[in-house]
């Protein structure tokens, strides 16, 4: 197989950038920064704020994060209308499970875009899945680990070519690093993921991979038909991945050049329609995030 395009750019942004972004930044960047930001995180817990302080990826021209769960736990908390402030890092290793996104509240750090859905619903007795049934229940933990698999594996996955040509200035203007730091790292990168799947038997077939994600876009559409949301008139915790998973690719003006799942995402109307109609009730200042113009509200605020 041809690899010598290297990793295929927008999935890698779209999906799975995030996973890219924080090892070039362990590799690259200074320990003592490293550290004095877990420093801050430590004062944080110390003081046993009320208020959930949430710890995401930065923002960017495609959604509220780079990452697929930081986007995930954020619509949540908007949906849910739970105060929150936010703040972006590349900083992993105040997480207990060394990933983000992660949330501080009440000195207890809670890390990963499921648990921490969990511990929300919980702790502020939330009822936006209480309607639904135990066979929809099943259906929307199914489609979430999906996607989030998808998500997760994406790089393991997807090798390809055109890919490169558009989105690699898309990457280089985004992360602000030279041409050359960018080349080097996804040379190395690229060694790391076929060595990676090879030891745990991935397949690296790029029409295998396009196939599977198809079908799962598919079901979601399917799923979806012609309610407003997966599952009625109202959104639940399931649609916060689902939406999450389609936004960057929606808003993805290169998207149809890419593969075949993202030109059917793109060119769907019911799932732009749902995307449209998430982002209303969810990230009706979405354009001021992604735009780094964002206003403070009573439902969350950037922590300087």
């Amino acid at each position: 197989m041809d690899v010598s395009a290297g990793v295929d750019v927008t999935c890698v942004i779209a999906v799975g950038v995030a996973v890219v972004a924080s090892v070039y930044v362990c590799l690259m960047r200074p320990t003592h920064k490293r550290w004095n930001h877990t420093g801050n995180v430590k004062e944080v817990l110390q003081t046993g704020d009320n208020i959930i302080r949430l710890f995401i990826y930065p923002r960017w021209h495609l959604g509220p994060s780079i990452s697929l769960p930081c986007v995930a736990v954020e619509t949540f908390l908007r949906l849910a209308n739970v105060p929150y402030k936010v703040q972006a890092t590349y900083d992993v290793f105040p997480s207990p499970t060394r990933t983000l996104p992660y949330i501080i509240h009440e000195g207890k750090c809670v890390a990963g875009c499921t648990v921490i859905i969990q511990y929300l619903m919980d702790t502020f007795k939330l009822k936006m899945d209480d309607g639904l049934e135990s066979m929809q229940h099943a259906v929307g933990t199914a489609l979430r680990n999906m996607l989030l698999y998808e998500a997760r594996f994406a790089l393991h996955h997807t090798l390809a070519h055109q890919a490169v040509l558009y989105t690699a200035p898309c990457a280089l203007r985004f992360w602000k690093f030279s041409a050359a730091s960018i080349a080097c790292f996804l040379l190395w990168f690229r060694r790391h993921v076929l060595g990676t799947s090879k030891l745990a038997q991935l397949s690296v077939l790029r029409e295998r991979y396009d196939s599977s994600y198809l079908m799962d876009l598919e079901a979601v559409e399917t799923l979806i038909g012609d309610k407003p949301f997966l599952f009625g008139d109202r959104p639940t915790s399931y649609d916060c991945v689902v939406y999450a998973a389609l936004l960057p690719i929606v808003r993805m003006k290169e998207a149809k050049f890419v593969s075949e799942p993202f030109a059917f995402a793109a060119r769907s109307l019911l799932l732009r329609e749902y995307v449209n109609r998430m982002t209303n009730v969810a990230f009706r200042d979405l354009e001021h995030l992604c735009c780094g113009e964002e206003k403070l509200s009573t439902r969350g605020s950037c922590v300087s």
